[in-house]
């Protein structure tokens, strides 16, 4: 499923058209599975998202000055119940904002509810990233910490790429970290992907290419 979901990201397509065609994708399947999924599409230029939910838990967006809210995105079907269409909403990212995804087991365990969770993670970034300059890392710290504390990190993997790095390890590693993601949650884990600096990336591939 992940494999056609990049592969489907390669080709271009609006997110509601991707999310669309994993849908159809997963509902062929013998074993008739169901999965969750939130597909969002940075621009840099425009300062904003573009972001389709399947049935999983919105993006948590920071804004500069420690604010915190939840994207408002219609919730959509998982993927594999014959969704007939999932709809997409474009957000504005104020600069200097973060953008947090994340898996509801990071907020959600047997011994706390999801609201709890949510509020936790919500405190963690925002006293973190309240400062300006606040750093990425230091706010996976907190959030990891936090987090500890409830056992939800028992089963989760913080993988951050500073923006000090070196021009090569910035761009390498938000590949890394998918990679490193994909394979614990394959393995039944959670992670966190907090992005920060968003056009960063971009510079980054331009600067090399050069």
């Amino acid at each position: 499923l992940r494999t056609a979901a990049h592969t489907l990201a390669d080709l271009g397509l609006p997110p509601s058209e991707v999310l669309s065609r994993l849908d159809r994708m997963v509902a062929g399947m013998a074993a008739a599975p169901f999965a969750t999924c939130v597909y969002t599409v940075i621009d840099p230029a425009g300062s904003s998202c573009v972001a389709a939910p399947a049935g999983h838990l919105p993006p948590l967006l920071v804004l500069p000055g420690g604010a915190t809210r939840m994207l408002s995105l219609p919730p959509g079907l998982p993927l594999g119940l014959g969704a007939e269409s999932f709809a997409a909403t474009r957000v504005s990212l104020p600069p200097g904002a973060t953008l947090a995804l994340f898996t509801d087991g990071l907020v959600e365990s047997r011994t706390r509810s999801l609201d709890d969770g949510l509020a936790a993670l919500q405190d963690a970034l925002s006293s973190t990233l309240a400062q300006p300059g606040g750093a990425l890392a230091a706010a996976c710290e907190a959030v990891t910490q936090t987090l500890r504390e409830h056992g939800a990190m028992d089963y989760t993997v913080v993988v951050t790429a500073p923006a000090a790095d070196p021009a090569p390890f910035k761009y390498l590693a938000p590949y890394a970290g998918c990679a490193m993601g994909q394979h614990w949650m394959e393995n039944g884990e959670h992670a966190l992907v907090v992005y920060d600096d968003l056009s960063t990336h971009a510079r980054i591939y331009r600067e090399l290419s050069l």
